[in-house]
């Protein structure tokens, strides 16, 4: 039933999206509409059958090649449940394409880059994610100081520490502590 709701909400959105003179998103239907919701996240299984079993590699072209900046945000968010060494590289392309950017969609694509590199990478992503730590943007700094709790690398309570001293953004410093917290309870 749920991927019937997905088909339903991309089928609204692609009306939306022509009614308004837009372009639809392209590719396959059936991956715009699992990688098209907004608050749900695809299951790996429901991504294995879905892309029968190449799912990894087909997630990696459309995070690098996707023009829809909402299947490609979720593409880089569904690549967290596929560790692997082509997964951490597509990630670490996808922040050195979008992380000089300080507004807009490409700092969305940097933080979701960022959060999963945490999890495919862990504590190897730590070198990466101390690059974004000094960020412009208040989100991808927050983002970061999130990635790097999920490290559970002891390597990541220093750089968090030197960046809470100097972090003049509440949110951000909340973000930081919580890592701090969690990292170094």
């Amino acid at each position: 039933m749920r991927r019937g709701n997905a088909i339903a909400l991309a089928a609204l959105c692609l009306g939306s999206a022509l009614a308004f003179g837009a372009e639809p998103p392209a590719g396959d239907p059936d991956v715009v509409a699992e990688l098209s919701g907004i608050d749900y996240v695809p299951t790996k299984s429901s991504l294995d059958d879905l892309f029968e079993g190449a799912a990894a590699a087909d997630l990696i072209e459309l995070a690098q090649e996707e023009t829809d900046p909402g299947v490609k945000m979720r593409a880089l968010r569904a690549l967290a449940l596929y560790p692997g060494p082509e997964t951490a590289g597509a990630l670490r392309d996808a922040i050195a394409e979008h992380g000089n950017e300080s507004t807009g969609t490409p700092t969305l694509m940097t933080r979701l880059a960022a959060l999963s590199l945490a999890r495919v990478e862990g504590a190897d992503a730590v070198p990466d994610l101390a690059d974004l730590i000094d960020h412009p943007s208040r989100d991808v700094r927050a983002s970061v100081a999130e990635a790097l709790a999920i490290t559970e690398s002891p390597d990541a309570v220093p750089i968090l520490r030197d960046r809470l001293a100097e972090e003049p953004i509440e949110q951000v410093r909340l973000k930081i502590a919580d890592a701090l917290r969690k990292l170094d309870p």
